[in-house]
């Protein structure tokens, strides 16, 4: 079969969506057995498979997009990763759709109105029209059907093959003992409740945090209102060898993200050595099943006390990273690609 592939995420973003969609080529390239070919605006070399032809495509809302289509009709099916990006662009009878949450549907004070009102107007007819659908955790495969029970997404999460190994410093003054978040600061994240969390921490105890600024969200004035800017460090966007270096030397991870579809940066950690404080709702908290310590998501003392065990409990913390470590073996590329192509099979039969 010869398989399309949208990589606008890759272009366009930097975010959870663009990773998974840069790991995804990646792994279709080591372990897929079918032509795959990327689809974009432009021409992706860094670090992407070289075999992958890209094919010249209009951006989304391009005036001429309906002057100048995009000849689709040689491929025998098409993956978007994105949830609405190939909007316009795939037919519905060969578009295969990745579905990575409802957050949109869920917790629409977190969104952009535009986000909003494209989830409540066209996210229904959209999957159900779509001739395939696959997500990227239980959690929310289990999500989707209970909202749309005709639904019957294939679940294909990322895996730990691609996670940067070495490591760089930070051209930048680190604390000697810090937690680490990662992500775009933006309401879902609950970085208000970090801040809550950490002020009562001995002042030698700081905050990392790596990721762009989000909506919705001043992450400096928040953080000057809670009187911590002393205390917290905003690298902003870091290059991936550099995140490995911060997960290797923070105390731990702390993660209480009210929602997520999968949670990569608790995958990452696990696997790096870096021991995990997270949700115990929905995809983090089958991510980390007991290799970690969870804590309810809006009770900033419950994440006070889960980083404080971290602090003080070394064999704790010793034995979250030994169970990380275990834990983070389940989750390969591998086997996700293999279910993604059994899928593929069954669609291309009906």
């Amino acid at each position: 079969m010869r398989i399309g592939v949208y990589i606008q995420p890759i272009i366009q973003q930097q975010g959870g969506i663009h990773h998974y969609t840069k790991q995804l080529v990646m792994a279709l390239e080591r372990y897929g057995s079918y032509d795959y070919e990327l689809i974009g605006s432009e021409r992706v070399d860094a670090g992407l498979p070289t075999r992958f032809t890209p094919q010249a495509a209009l951006p989304i809302y391009h005036p001429s997009r309906r002057r100048n289509p995009v000849d689709l009709s040689g491929f025998d099916l098409l993956i978007d990763p994105s949830h609405f990006g190939s909007w316009g662009l795939f037919p519905a009878e060969k578009r295969i759709v990745c579905q990575h949450d409802l957050s949109g549907l869920h917790y629409p004070h977190y969104h952009r109105w535009q986000t909003v009102w494209a989830h409540r107007l066209l996210l229904r007819s959209w999957l159900k029209k779509s001739k395939g659908l696959f997500t990227v955790s239980r959690s929310i495969r289990d999500e989707i059907h209970k909202r749309y029970p005709s639904l019957h997404p294939a679940v294909v999460s990322p895996g730990l093959e691609f996670i940067e190994q070495q490591t760089e410093r930070p051209a930048t003054d680190l604390p000697e003992r810090f937690f680490l978040f990662t992500g775009a600061a933006e309401p879902r994240k609950n970085l208000r409740r970090i801040l809550q969390a950490l002020k009562p921490l001995p002042e030698g105890v700081h905050l990392v945090i790596t990721g762009p600024q989000g909506w919705k969200f001043d992450l400096t004035e928040t953080v000057a209102s809670h009187e911590l800017s002393s205390r917290v460090h905003h690298l902003g966007y870091v290059p991936q060898r550099q995140l490995a270096y911060l997960l290797q030397h923070a105390v731990g991870l702390v993660y209480p993200s009210i929602y997520e579809g999968f949670g990569l940066p608790v995958l990452e950690a696990m696997h790096l050595g870096c021991p995990v404080v997270t949700s115990n709702r929905g995809a983090c908290a089958e991510l980390i099943d007991s290799a970690g310590i969870k804590f309810d998501p809006s009770d900033s003392h419950a994440i006070q006390l889960a980083m404080m065990q971290l602090l003080e409990d070394g064999s704790l913390r010793t034995q979250c990273i030994s169970e990380g470590k275990a834990r983070s073996k389940a989750f390969l590329w591998k086997h996700s690609i293999a279910r993604l192509e059994r899928y593929l099979d069954s669609l291309a039969a009906s």
